[in-house]
C-alpha cells in the first residue's frame, strides 16, 4: 500500500485532521501525519498541543527525522511547511533523498499591498508589523530566495489562480481540484438550509491566535478591551434585533480562554460552514471563512473597534471590505450600531470574483479535493 505522510511544523488541530482528509485517504493509502513542531517552532509547541491521533508522530530534532526516512521507503510527502531555514532545512533533506513531494496550492488570504515607505514606517510601529520584525521578515525572504528554485513534484490547485502559478512554476503533475473551505461546502450544498433567528459571529482568535507566535506578530488587541466591547455590542444587537449571536469558534481558538470572555454565548467549534448556513446574517473581522457567507449569499457585515484601529489587523478588515465594496461597522460607536445596516447583501459580482480566489477550478467535477488527489496518484502509478 502506498504510503502518504503529511508534513507540517505549526500545531495539528481536529480541523487539520478533518480537513487533510485522513479517514478518507487511509481507505487506500497508508497515511500519517509528521509533526515537526518541537524542531521548528519549540516556543510554540511549550505552551500548545497537537490533535491527538494515533495517525501522529511527533518527531524532535533533525537526526530523529533523517532516521524517520531512513527507514521508511516508497512515500509521498504532502508538504505543510514553513519557509524559516529549519522548515527549507527539512524539505531540502526529503529532495536529496528523491522522496516526491506534493505541495496545496490554495486558500489565499487576501493582504493589503503597501508602499515601501509605509512598509518602512510599519517596521517601527508594533502595531502595524504584520508577518513579524525586521529580522524575522528578512530571514524569510532570504531562505525563499537561496530556494526559489525549488518546485514540488506534483500539486494539487483550487482555482485557476493556483492553476497558473503551478504552470509557471512548470510543476510536472498539476490536480485541478477546489479549495478547502469548497470541501466543505460541497458536505452541506444539497442539505435543506433550515433558516434560524440567529446571526453568528466568525471567531478569528484575534487576541490569542498561536500563529502569532509561528509567524512572530504582535497581537493587535488586548484580551479585556477587546471581549468588553464585543459583549457590549452583542447585547445590543440581540436587544434591538431579538436575534441570539453564535459564535463560530476558530479552529485554534483556546476553548477555556474563549468561554471565559465570552462566558454569556454559544460558541461551537469546527462548525463554522454549518452555523453560516442557517443563520440570517454574519458578523466578521477578516477571514477566509467569509466564503462560507458568500457562498450561502448571507448579509455579512465587518465589524471593528476601538481597541483594533490603526493595527496591521484592522488594515485587513479594511481591505477585506474594500473588496466587496463593504462598509466597516465600529461596534463601539453608539450611532453606528443603531444605525447600520446590518441585512444589506453582498454585491454579486464582486462576490464571484473574489470567490475566484477560494473556489474551484474550471472544468472540474464536485468532487471531494482528496479524492481527486487519490484517483490521480492511483491512476497515474505515482
Amino acid at each position: 500500500m502506498q504510503k502518504l505522510f503529511f508534513l507540517t511544523d505549526n500545531i495539528i488541530t481536529r480541523r487539520d485532521y478533518d480537513r487533510f482528509g485522513i479517514n478518507f485517504l487511509k481507505k487506500k493509502f497508508e497515511v500519517k501525519i509528521i509533526s515537526l513542531v518541537n524542531y521548528v517552532n519549540p516556543i510554540l509547541s511549550k505552551n500548545n498541543h497537537n490533535f491527538k491521533s494515533k495517525d501522529l508522530i511527533e518527531i524532535k530534532n533533525l537526526n530523529k527525522f533523517n532516521q524517520f526516512l531512513s527507514k521508511n521507503n516508497k512515500f509521498i510527502v504532502v508538504d505543510f511547511l514553513g519557509s524559516s531555514k529549519r522548515s527549507w532545512c527539512l524539505r531540502n533533506l526529503i529532495r536529496k533523498k528523491n522522496i516526491r513531494i506534493i505541495s496545496i496550492y490554495s486558500g489565499l488570504f487576501p493582504t493589503p499591498s503597501y508602499s515601501f515607505f509605509e512598509r518602512f514606517m510599519n517596521l517601527f510601529n508594533k502595531r502595524k508589523r504584520f508577518g513579524g520584525n525586521l529580522l524575522h521578515k528578512l530571514q524569510i525572504r532570504f531562505f525563499n530566495y537561496l530556494n526559489k528554485d525549488y518546485k514540488p513534484d506534483i500539486t494539487l490547485v483550487g482555482g485557476d489562480i493556483y492553476t497558473n502559478i503551478a504552470k509557471q512554476k512548470k510543476i510536472k503533475h498539476i490536480i485541478k481540484s477546489h479549495s478547502w473551505d469548497y470541501d466543505s461546502y460541497l458536505k452541506l450544498k444539497d442539505k435543506k438550509i433550515k433558516k434560524k433567528n440567529y446571526a453568528v459571529f466568525i471567531d478569528c482568535d484575534v487576541v490569542f491566535h498561536p500563529d502569532y507566535t509561528y509567524h512572530k506578530i504582535t497581537p493587535p488587541a488586548r484580551p479585556k478591551e477587546y471581549f468588553k466591547s464585543l459583549n457590549s455590542f452583542f447585547s445590543k444587537i440581540e436587544k434591538k434585533y431579538n436575534l441570539e449571536i453564535k459564535i463560530a469558534a476558530s479552529p485554534k481558538t483556546n476553548k477555556q480562554k474563549i468561554e471565559k470572555y465570552l462566558s454569556s454565548k454559544k460558541i461551537y467549534f469546527n462548525r463554522t460552514q454549518e452555523l453560516v448556513k442557517d443563520s440570517k446574517l454574519v458578523f466578521i473581522h477578516a477571514s477566509t471563512s467569509i466564503f462560507f457567507p458568500l457562498k450561502f449569499n448571507k448579509p455579512l457585515t465587518f465589524i471593528t473597534c476601538n481597541e483594533l484601529r490603526n493595527s496591521w489587523f484592522e488594515d485587513q478588515i479594511i481591505y477585506f471590505a474594500r473588496l466587496l465594496n463593504k462598509k466597516i461597522l465600529n461596534i463601539d460607536s453608539e450611532q453606528d450600531v443603531m444605525n447600520f445596516n446590518i441585512f444589506k447583501n453582498t454585491n454579486k459580482f464582486l462576490t464571484k470574483k473574489y470567490l475566484k480566489l477560494n473556489d474551484k477550478s474550471q472544468n472540474t467535477k464536485d468532487i471531494l479535493m482528496w479524492k481527486n488527489l487519490s484517483d490521480y496518484l492511483i491512476k497515474n502509478k505515482i
